[in-house]
């Protein structure tokens, strides 16, 4: 009976510990650590909810499929750049946009249609000088 819920506990610890991974994206030789949010239960939920977002940290989006994607600021608690991407290029970004409550009044659309997007705190894209055209280049944790 030990050994089972040893076992149990451990595959419990496992899973939990791995549920966001956290992978790293280059940009423009800046190195962030990213937390990926892949599944439809991650990316509604997103950053709402979260205290802050430090420095050099974000978090990535990764869809299924290219489309339009539209983002909002539904409880969040501080302000985040959003930056829009089709594969590897970045095609757009949004700087400076300030935390709404839990009635958001604006949604923030890709130009493009886009498999990525890339949140980071905010002024990381002046900071980094990220432009349209830049390369992200992806390094997923197994």
């Amino acid at each position: 009976m030990f050994i089972f819920l040893a076992v149990l506990l451990f595959v419990f610890y496992f899973t939990r510990s791995n549920k966001n991974p956290t992978s790293v994206v280059t940009i423009n030789d800046k190195n962030i650590s990213v937390e990926v949010a892949d599944t439809d239960e991650e990316r509604t939920r997103g950053l709402s909810g979260r205290k802050s977002l430090e420095e050099n940290h974000g978090m990535l989006f990764i869809f299924p499929q290219k489309s339009i994607q539209r983002f909002w600021m539904k409880d969040m608690n501080f302000p985040i750049d959003i930056v829009w991407i089709d594969g590897d290029k970045i095609v757009g970004f949004d700087e400076y946009i300030p935390p709404e409550g839990s009635t958001p009044q604006k949604i923030y659309s890709s130009p493009l249609p886009v498999n990525k997007v890339l949140e980071l705190p905010s002024g990381t894209v002046e900071d980094i000088k990220i432009k349209k055209g830049d390369k992200l280049i992806l390094s997923l944790s197994s």
